[in-house]
C-alpha cells in the first residue's frame, strides 16, 4: 500500500538510495533529479533542497497539491534519477483531500454529575 498524504498536510519525504554490487550504500557524486509524474497532484521541492543523509542516501520533500475533484484519493509516482550512474528509483504516493478542521455539529451528548 502506498504512503498517503493530505492536501495542506505535512507532506512526505522521498529517499533515493544507491547500492554497490555488495549491497553497500553509495553516496551519489552529483545531485539527483527528482520528479513527480503528476505535478498537478504532488510536487517535489527544487533540487537545491536535497538532503544527503548520513548513510549516503538522498532525500527531498514532497507536497500534496490536489486530490481528485470527487474527494477520492489521487496518486503520483515520485522518482529519483542519478544522471551520473543512470540509476533510477520510484515509488507511488496516494494523495487525499484536505482534512476538515471543525465542521457542522451532527450529534450532542450531556452528562449529569451529582452535586
Amino acid at each position: 500500500m502506498p504512503a498517503r498524504i493530505l492536501v495542506g498536510g505535512k507532506g512526505a519525504t522521498y529517499t533515493h538510495t544507491e547500492f554497490d554490487a555488495l549491497g553497500v550504500i553509495v553516496k551519489p557524486k552529483v545531485p539527483i533529479n527528482f520528479a513527480s509524474d503528476s505535478p498537478g497532484f504532488a510536487t517535489v521541492a527544487a533540487d537545491t533542497t536535497q538532503v544527503v543523509n548520513p548513510d549516503g542516501s538522498v532525500s527531498i520533500q514532497v507536497q500534496a497539491v490536489a486530490a481528485n475533484a470527487d474527494g477520492s484519493d489521487s496518486s503520483a509516482v515520485i522518482s529519483g534519477h542519478n544522471p551520473d550512474t543512470n540509476l533510477a528509483s520510484a515509488d507511488t504516493l496516494a494523495i487525499g483531500p484536505a482534512a476538515t478542521v471543525g465542521g457542522v455539529a451532527v450529534k450532542a451528548t450531556g452528562v449529569l454529575v451529582a452535586n
